[in-house]
């Protein structure tokens, strides 16, 4: 399975002497994945691994996560300090001296997890893996208190890791503005604001039963607006049996198809779009566009 589909690896990483010296571990390898799992009595997600791959721990360029409310709209943020990397040797490390074992016993937290960030603004609360069910382990905060206090975070370390934020991107105006909004007020706001990567993220924050249709349209939109039609291809075709009658959807199949240089494809789903709905915006150009773009070829 591929990962991180919308992550740049080459700028996902900061580079500095402190990210070096505390948290960047040796290239990873199938022993080290052995050991470490070994030692620390679970089996860390084929998501974590792939991302280590990349870089074996540091600190990422984007270090905000925002948290949504239960009605939606931004309701807390905070910030990483880093990404504990897989091995021993930093003391950042998951079996480093600041690592997860190290940091469940000096904080009381649970033991039925991994620590894997520490948070550098949210009274010394740690993101973990949480292994209380089966399959994928979901991610949470978890604040040190009497009874340490939990916060869902994301379904899985990819969705967590896709939902982290640079500063820029976080504007607490416009969050203190969209608080009372549900969620779909607050994605179709965050889009005509030019927010895309925002709307990914958000939505790949969520628990897997809350991604429905339209929050899948909004994804497929989402993508071809950043220039990644593929992916939006893949995600409106995984929602094909309820779209395939829906105006807004053939229209955002057309787009993508045509922006990945396959007007054939793209011409049936324009064309059906205007039959359901022919007052979408911008719709009839898209099909003069597209069979243009035939007729050229011949």
């Amino acid at each position: 399975m591929e990962y991180f589909k919308s992550i740049k690896f080459r700028n996902f990483w900061e580079s500095s002497k402190y990210a070096y010296d505390n948290y960047e571990e040796q290239p990873l390898t199938n022993e080290l994945i052995r050991q470490v799992e070994s030692e620390l009595g679970y089996k860390l997600p084929d998501s974590y691994i792939e991302l280590m791959k990349h870089q074996n721990g540091g600190i990422p360029k984007a270090t905000h996560f925002a948290t949504l409310s239960s009605i939606s709209g931004v309701d807390k943020v905070f910030s990483i300090e880093g990404i504990m990397g897989i091995g021993y040797n930093k003391p950042c490390s998951l079996l480093g001296e600041l690592g997860s074992p190290y940091l469940q016993k000096e904080r009381g937290l649970p033991e039925w997890g991994l620590c894997i960030c520490e948070t550098d603004n949210w009274n010394d609360a740690v993101v973990m893996l949480d292994y209380r069910k089966d399959g994928e382990p979901e991610v949470i905060l978890v604040e040190p208190e009497e009874e340490y206090r939990i916060l869902f975070l994301a379904r899985d370390f990819e969705s967590f890791i896709n939902g982290l934020l640079p500063i820029a991107e976080i504007n607490y105006s416009q969050t203190k503005e969209i608080d009372n909004k549900n969620l779909e007020e607050v994605l179709e706001y965050w889009h005509k604001k030019n927010a895309h990567r925002r709307i990914i993220s958000t939505i790949y924050t969520l628990p897997a039963k809350k991604i429905d249709f339209h929050m899948k349209m909004f994804l497929g939109r989402a993508f071809n607006n950043i220039a990644e039609p593929e992916e939006g291809i893949r995600i409106l075709k995984s929602i094909e049996k309820e779209g395939k009658d829906n105006g807004l959807w053939n229209y955002r199949l057309g787009y993508a198809y045509l922006f990945t240089n396959q007007p054939d494809l793209s011409l049936p789903c324009l064309e059906k779009a205007r039959r359901l709905d022919p007052m979408i915006s911008g719709l009839d150009s898209l099909i003069k566009q597209v069979k243009e773009v035939i007729k050229e070829r011949g």
